[in-house]
């Protein structure tokens, strides 16, 4: 984990443990340091695609509202 920061390191577990209920900090300390680095890639992912669905939604709901009959 030299690559790593002890604040990014704790924000990491939090954000898996809690904010994505991925899996224990257990788990997380027992991962190789690229593991750790694949799943944080694949949870950005998600996030990102998260982001953009709800953008195109809002962007549909928007034009609904905007609708004239």
């Amino acid at each position: 984990m030299s690559h790593n920061t002890l604040a990014n390191y704790y924000t990491n577990c939090f954000n898996f443990t809690f904010l994505h209920s991925f899996c224990s900090i257990t788990e997380l300390e027992n991962m190789f340091p690229f593991e750790m680095n694949i799943y944080e890639n694949m949870i950005e992912q998600k996030d990102e695609e998260k982001r953009e669905s709800a953008i195109q939604q809002a962007s549909i709901d928007e034009a609904l509202r905007n609708r004239r009959f």
